[in-house]
């Protein structure tokens, strides 16, 4: 088990994402973010649970990626996630 003590302390998604993980803090913020997107294989998983839960995270995009999937990096603006490159 990996003992995080200073991440969030969340009341359900959070824990779905990261299993096993011991949460200790008084905040009640998180910042998820996902690297090297859009990914046409795991994106749309990712947007459609985050959509299911009412998450916003932070994408940090590659440009060949973006210019490869464009229909995606509009879904990860239309459900106002971050972008970051």
């Amino acid at each position: 088990m990996i003992d995080i003590s200073f991440a969030y302390n969340p009341s359900g998604p959070g824990k779905l994402f990261l299993p096993g993980v011991i949460w200790h803090s008084s905040s009640d913020k998180i910042l998820l973010s996902f690297d090297d997107t859009p990914n046409p294989a795991t994106t749309p998983l990712l947007l459609k649970q985050l959509n299911k839960l009412n998450i916003r995270a932070l994408f940090f995009c590659i440009g060949r990626n973006a210019g490869n999937a464009p229909g995606l990096m509009n879904e990860i603006i239309a459900e106002e996630h971050l972008i970051a490159a």
